[in-house]
């Protein structure tokens, strides 16, 4: 916390992270959008957005998604966006965020997986 005792961006992101590693995502939402409100984060738009993947909130995860994949270059975001789009039927962006996360790192699993179901589909 800062002198002034109001807690500050880090402290919220710090509480979200331990309740990630309980498993309590909900709880960690809560706290990761209160950081991001303060200071706004790729890692913490992240970490949002892989919460909401993992209560089944697919449509809710993408926003977050999107921002981390804008702030910063890394490919987990990118490729935690395609699976969002892939869950709710929005391939057309499943695809671009492949494309993203396979520029960035060609060997990504992720990315790879929502390829080959993306090919799966159409090939249906």
């Amino acid at each position: 916390m800062s002198g002034t005792d109001i807690p500050d961006s880090k402290f919220y992101y710090d509480n979200g992270r331990r309740l990630m590693d309980r498993q309590c995502f909900e709880e960690a939402v809560i706290e990761f959008r209160k950081s991001a409100e303060i200071t706004p984060h790729f890692k913490t738009f992240e970490l949002l957005g892989e919460c909401e993947l993992r209560l089944g909130r697919f449509s809710s995860a993408t926003e977050p998604l999107k921002k981390a994949v804008q702030m910063n270059s890394g490919v987990r975001a990118a490729s935690l966006l395609a699976d969002s789009y892939l869950a709710i039927g929005e391939y057309d962006l499943a695809n671009l965020a492949v494309k993203v996360a396979l520029k960035r790192d060609p060997t990504n699993r992720t990315a790879l997986r929502v390829q080959k179901a993306l090919e799966e589909l159409m090939n249906s």
